[in-house]
């Protein structure tokens, strides 16, 4: 089955530019030439030396490469989460027009407990119900460990 394109998520090039690839015949230009698109350069590729300066030579003679292909640049480092204080997670938590509320008492369901607002501040960091489920049970333990109630694995 095909994969389902989502805006943002598809590469383009000009009917020209893939006439010129069909005519230059090499299959590893062509997955070159992508690979520059999605990537903005050759870092990652794990194309041995040869078969790499071969494709670079080809699509350099259609004017479709750089003479330096230069690194892929890097990725822009993701913010930290927003810290939320014990009274933004209670305020939250009354909010019926929220979904926090709805998430939270999911995340009570499947552990078999009431959540305290120290343990839900760990929530809005996490992406999925199970992401939620798997933080609030570590935060749970690490609470009982500093408190001494759970001994600590030898």
């Amino acid at each position: 089955m095909a994969d389902t394109f989502f805006p943002g998520q598809a590469l383009a090039m000009t009917v020209q530019t893939a006439d010129r690839l069909f005519k230059l015949d090499s299959g590893d230009a062509a997955l070159l030439y992508l690979y520059l698109l999605r990537h903005g350069g050759t870092a990652g590729l794990k194309w041995p030396d040869a078969r790499l300066r071969e494709a670079l030579e080809g699509l350099r003679s259609l004017g479709l490469a750089p003479g330096e292909v230069p690194p892929a640049p890097e990725p822009p480092a993701p913010e930290p989460p927003p810290e939320y204080s014990i009274e933004d997670i209670t305020q939250a938590l009354a909010d019926e027009s929220s979904i926090f509320p709805a998430l939270a008492g999911e995340v009570e369901r499947r552990l078999g407990k009431r959540l305290c607002p120290p343990t839900c501040m760990v929530l809005p960091r996490c992406r999925s119900t199970i992401h939620c489920l798997c933080a609030a049970a570590e935060y749970k333990r690490s609470d009982r460990r500093a408190a001494g109630s759970v001994p600590k694995k030898a």
